[in-house]
């Protein structure tokens, strides 16, 4: 929650890199790398030529192949230790009034799914709703609807 004396933080939101889209609001990189299959600046990403990058929210390298819940474990500490620096500087992207910041990262399976997909990305928005009270919606829908059979045209036979 907001406290007095605090700037508001903007409204935030996260999204895998590829089903991100420039006019879901103002994006923020919380991977280690950037990605390297987009080239800055990207008309659809922004006219930035560096990565908006927040580092407080980026995971560690000592625990990025832990299981779920130890990771879990490791980063919401990171999260907690950070939390002034993270919340200040959350203040200081620039996004246009009502606007969203963005966090991004690679993970593209669907995120909605707790048990068998996970991201630190929906663990930040966790962290983020249950610390100041925000709701961080996961964008961009990443789950592909599924294919249709093919059909094969069938060939008119002639009727004798």
């Amino acid at each position: 929650m907001d406290t007095e004396g605090q700037t508001p933080l903007p409204k935030l939101a996260t999204c895998s890199y590829t089903a991100f889209r420039r006019d879901m609001g103002s994006p923020v990189r919380a991977s280690l790398g950037a990605p390297r299959y987009i080239r800055l600046p990207d008309p659809r990403y922004g006219s930035f030529t560096v990565w908006p990058y927040l580092s407080e929210i980026t995971p560690k390298g000592h625990y990025l192949k832990a299981p779920k819940e130890e990771y879990r474990a490791y980063y919401f500490a990171q999260l907690d230790e950070y939390e002034p620096a993270i919340r200040e500087k959350l203040t200081w992207f620039r996004t246009p009034p009502g606007g969203t910041l963005v966090i991004l990262c690679y993970e593209k399976k669907p995120v909605t799914d707790p048990v068998n997909d996970w991201c630190h990305r929906r663990f930040f928005a966790e962290w983020a709703e249950r610390k100041w009270g925000t709701e961080v919606p996961e964008l961009g829908d990443v789950r592909r609807p599924a294919k249709a059979p093919r059909v094969r045209p069938v060939t008119q036979l002639p009727l004798d």
